[in-house]
């Protein structure tokens, strides 16, 4: 069976990710938990691998730069084989990478990072008090 390999922000993650689930106030989440009583909403990336009778692989994240995405294509490729479907939605080029060293590792940096979410604000990236 060959496999539907989707990747972007928000707006192709699954509506039942553990990340939705991991911020309790997040509007996804509550408008879940409020209206579809525990049912799995599908994305887009389920209704075309249902109909097309494909394997579907969701590595979509909310708040993912383009930077992000493309990385995890690149760590992903080697599981692509002829006859699959990859789909790549790309989000605002206001995203970026940046890297967090109070954690060491790279997180995405949004237009609404504060400080206290982000381990940076916008301020802090564009300004260097070096």
């Amino acid at each position: 069976m060959n496999t539907l390999f989707t990747f972007g922000c928000s707006f192709s993650e699954p509506w039942d990710s553990d990340a939705l689930k991991r911020v309790p106030d997040n509007s996804r989440w509550v408008y879940l938990k409020k209206y579809c009583e525990g049912r799995k909403i599908q994305t887009y990336s389920d209704v075309i691998a249902e109909n097309l009778n494909l394997e579907s692989k969701n590595y979509a994240h909310g708040g993912n730069s383009n930077e992000t995405i493309f990385s995890k294509i690149c760590r992903r490729c080697h599981e692509f084989k002829k006859g699959d479907i990859i789909i790549v939605q790309w989000t605002g080029v206001q995203r970026f990478e940046w890297v967090n060293p109070v954690i060491n590792r790279f997180v995405n940096l949004m237009p609404s990072c504060r400080p206290s979410n982000c381990g940076y604000g916008s301020s802090e990236v564009l300004i260097s008090e070096d």
